[in-house]
């Protein structure tokens, strides 16, 4: 029985030693890497498509007239442009960006036609500056409208989706709502009325470009409450990023999700708009050229 009780102890030992381990899940550090001469060759999409009501009151000196409009609402901006970094210092790092392209289409309400046309952006070349939370741009070329000047900070945005902190791959981690809500509204971002659930979960990995990235699942849902100012919003996005962990750059981002919007005047005027809204990233990385000497002037005297 001695030996018949040791045979199976060893087969049960083996058994033990043979059966695949639980492998820890992976961790993962976001960390935003820069190198001069580096230079990212960049597209940016945003694009809303809502239907809408509206209704006025009071009109010709009647409070009680109402009249109503339905249509649609259609809001697209597509921009190309290149980015070189030119110096880094610690966490100042500066840029060198030239927009190819800045274009915007829009159909207002109670419009016909789509508009097309070029926003200040498109040709111009900015010297741009980050440093922690500040951002400050320089014009070289022209003048940026206060319109736009909100566009130049897109994927500075997207980048503020990234954890604080090392996470594990299927671990939920929350997005820092401050930095959502200052990205999304700008300085009319306001605490008390602007309300996110964002979070965010790496999937796994996958290559894209050579480059082994990590996958990052969002969900995103924000609420905003309507003032005279601002208009109530309602986001639901869900989507993915593609995050190079080796050059710690995101290169690829697309959300989309419906989004809502109520704004009145509170007395004359209401607009309710339903629809879908999609934001989409995408970022390809070379290296600047250096400079050479034309071959006759080589050794020139």
């Amino acid at each position: 029985m001695t030996g018949l009780r040791s045979h199976v102890l060893l087969m049960f030992a083996a058994l033990l030693l043979s059966a695949p381990l639980n492998a820890a899940p992976r961790e993962y550090t976001f960390e935003r890497k820069f190198e001069k001469g580096d230079v990212l060759a960049v597209t940016e999409e945003q694009r809303t498509e809502c239907q809408y009501r509206s209704e006025w009151c009071g009109l010709q000196g009647d409070p009680a007239a109402t009249t109503a409009q339905t249509g649609k609402i259609i809001e697209v901006k597509c921009r190309e442009y290149d980015q070189e970094t030119m110096e880094v210092d610690g966490k100042t790092v500066s840029f060198e960006r030239i927009y190819r392209k800045a274009t915007r289409e829009n159909l207002s309400p109670g419009g016909k036609e789509i508009k097309k046309e070029n926003t200040s952006m498109h040709g111009k070349t900015f010297k741009i500056k980050i440093s922690d939370d500040k951002f400050e741009q320089k014009c070289v070329n022209g003048v940026l409208m206060p319109d736009d000047a909100g566009d130049l900070k897109f994927s500075e945005n997207l980048y503020a989706l990234l954890p604080e902190i090392t996470v594990k791959e299927g671990e939920l981690w929350k997005v820092n709502e401050e930095k959502l809500g200052k990205g999304l509204f700008g300085p009319l971002y306001d605490p008390i009325n602007f309300k996110a659930s964002a979070t965010g979960k790496v999937t796994g990995t996958t290559k894209h470009d050579g480059e082994e990235c990590a996958k990052i699942a969002y969900v995103i849902e924000i609420r905003t409450e309507k003032s005279a100012l601002v208009p109530g919003w309602k986001f639901n996005l869900q989507g993915e990023a593609l995050f190079a962990m080796e050059k710690g750059l995101l290169l690829q981002v697309a959300l989309k999700g419906p989004v809502e919007m109520d704004k009145d005047d509170g007395k004359w005027v209401s607009l309710k708009a339903k629809g879908t809204t999609l934001y989409k990233y995408s970022a390809k990385l070379t290296r600047a050229e250096p400079p050479t000497t034309p071959p006759d002037e080589k050794g020139a005297k």
